[in-house]
């Protein structure tokens, strides 16, 4: 897992982190074990991101950074990068689109239930 701080202005506001789901050892708050988006393509990755400072809000930042960090991704090789919001979180779902993220299907998780998004990599075929 890679973890990463959004700073804006010498201010810590936001955090991301990058994971890969068919390597991520992991247990569920529910006792579930594995990750729940390994059925995703090979090379995937998982991001996870927070916008804490709520004057940062709403500003377009989180776009940008998951726009710049899925490019970077892609660049190295990634096939596909996915996220899981809340499917009642609006602002978070249409700051994803924003930044190029489409809804794949609502899944019940062992951390809840959410909106699987996925990005894929342009130079690869991937969407399904």
């Amino acid at each position: 897992m890679r973890c990463l701080i959004l700073t804006i202005d010498d201010a810590d506001v936001g955090y991301l982190q990058i994971y890969a789901p068919h390597h991520e050892p992991c247990v569920a708050p529910d006792g579930t074990v594995g990750n729940p988006y390994r059925d995703q393509p090979p090379g995937a990755r998982g991001i996870d991101i927070f916008v804490g400072d709520s004057r940062f809000i709403g500003r377009g930042h989180g776009p940008r950074l998951v726009a710049h960090v899925a490019g970077r991704l892609f660049h190295a090789g990634c096939s596909c990068v996915v996220t899981d919001p809340d499917p009642s979180n609006a602002r978070s779902i249409a700051a994803f689109r924003k930044a190029g993220f489409y809804p794949i299907e609502e899944r019940h998780t062992g951390w809840g239930h959410v909106l699987l998004m996925r990005c894929d990599n342009p130079d690869q075929a991937t969407r399904t």
